[in-house]
């Protein structure tokens, strides 16, 4: 059965195919199946252009023009990877097929949504500490196995997110054994399902 986000991404927002024209985003069967399967709490080890940080970043915005006072954050691994995903939100607000999105601020950084009371935040892994006195409904940690200090950063992200309809993704291609990511994975792979512990 199909989610609402997948619904209303498939039916709002437009995306660029290899071919560089735009068209309708249906999402690919790797993003099906991701849609599919969340938990809220979610490890995500991925092949290179499977479309996981797009899906994301459509379902993230979404939820920020669906739902009241979410508060949504995407990290990436580095100011260039920040950069495109914030290039592409802007390209879902430019291209959203229907009435346009109201957005009071599109920052650098952040677009606020005044109808919801929602705000979507894009940056960088460590440039700007979460953890005490935020709160963080959607977390999307991208990259991680790439993260400087992700361990130290996770904590402060964790602890943002509620236990209660708070959802934590955490994604990233491999960069070999012993990292923090690594470990995660490792984890999940072993039932203990828990992220950060």
């Amino acid at each position: 059965m199909a989610t609402q986000e997948k619904l209303i991404i498939e039916s709002m927002l437009s995306i660029p195919n290899k071919q560089g024209k735009v068209v309708p985003f249906i999402l690919n069967a790797a993003q099906a199946r991701l849609d599919h399967r969340l938990s809220g709490r979610d490890i995500v080890p991925k092949a290179r252009q499977m479309g996981v940080s797009a899906y994301f970043l459509a379902r993230y915005l979404v939820k920020c023009l669906a739902e009241k006072n979410t508060k949504a954050v995407v990290i990436s691994h580095d100011r260039e990877s920040t950069q495109r995903m914030l290039m592409r939100v802007k390209f879902y607000v430019n291209n959203f097929r229907g009435p346009a999105p109201v957005i009071e601020n599109a920052s650098r950084n952040e677009f606020t949504f005044p109808k919801t009371g929602s705000m979507f935040y894009i940056g960088t892994a460590g440039s700007r500490q979460f953890g005490r006195g935020d709160t963080i409904n959607c977390l999307h940690c991208s990259e991680v196995a790439f993260w400087n200090n992700a361990e130290e950063l996770m904590v402060g992200l964790l602890q943002a997110v509620p236990r209660d309809g708070g959802e934590i993704a955490l994604e990233s291609t491999g960069n070999g054994v012993g990292n923090y990511y690594y470990r995660q994975v490792m984890k999940a792979n072993e039932g203990l399902r828990k992220i950060g512990k």
